[in-house]
């Protein structure tokens, strides 16, 4: 649908006789689309069954015991906080990335090669260095997610233990609540992984939209390239 639709857009600038970027068009129709409509598949359903499995196992650990429970659900928050500020900086990425590719196919198809070559190979450049900073963001990330989750499972045997020398609980308690730290590291995961294609995506379908508008925005290089 989505490539229908920029093909009847295509079609409309054409027979309206404005101008418009060929190289964007073919960019949007091959890549773009694929990755919103890919994504449109099991946005509703896959975070449905995470988030249920993220709230029985909390929910067990915090009846049974509210200590460890309170473990768990701390584990979470810093990872929720860690996550939204590094995501900000990758769709920063995400967009200035797309928007660089636009332009060098732009040039392709409106140009001689040869002329344009070293400007294009320098693009390319800029699109590496883009993805290369973002994967600094991202699994940037990831190494503080991990700490967090391996800070949580330390926590809970400490924690336990303490407990089961106060006669306060048991060891299958310490054991059940350690196994549901391994078992929300799952659906946790998946529902940061979630977010950020949430938030990307959102990105690339405003970039999209840009394409449908009255003057699609000219992409502007940081050096002054437009």
């Amino acid at each position: 649908m989505i490539r229908k639709r920029l093909l009847v857009r295509a079609s409309d600038l054409s027979d309206d006789g404005e101008p418009f970027r060929r190289g964007t068009m073919s960019t949007a129709v091959s890549a773009e689309a694929e990755e919103l409509g890919k994504f449109a598949g099991g946005a509703f359903s896959d975070p449905v069954v995470q988030i249920g499995t993220l709230i029985s196992v909390i929910g067990y650990i915090s009846s049974t015991q509210p200590g460890l429970g309170l473990i768990a659900f701390s584990m979470i928050v810093p990872q929720i906080i860690i996550v939204l500020a590094s995501q900000r900086r990758v769709n920063v990425f995400v967009a200035e990335r797309v928007r660089i590719l636009r332009h060098s196919t732009d040039r392709l198809t409106a140009e001689d090669i040869e002329a344009v070559s070293k400007d294009i190979n320098a693009l390319f450049d800029d699109i590496y260095e883009t993805r290369r900073r973002m994967f600094i963001w991202k699994l940037s990330a990831k190494f503080l997610l991990s700490v967090i989750n391996g800070a949580g499972t330390v926590g809970v045997l400490m924690l336990g233990g303490w407990l089961v020398l106060q006669g306060r609980t048991d060891v299958g308690t310490v054991v059940a609540a350690t196994s549901g730290l391994s078992r929300i590291q799952g659906p946790t995961a998946f529902l940061i992984a979630f977010y950020r294609q949430v938030s990307a995506n959102r990105i690339k379908f405003e970039l999209m939209l840009e394409l449908f508008g009255p003057t699609p925005e000219r992409y502007r290089h940081p050096n002054g390239l437009s």
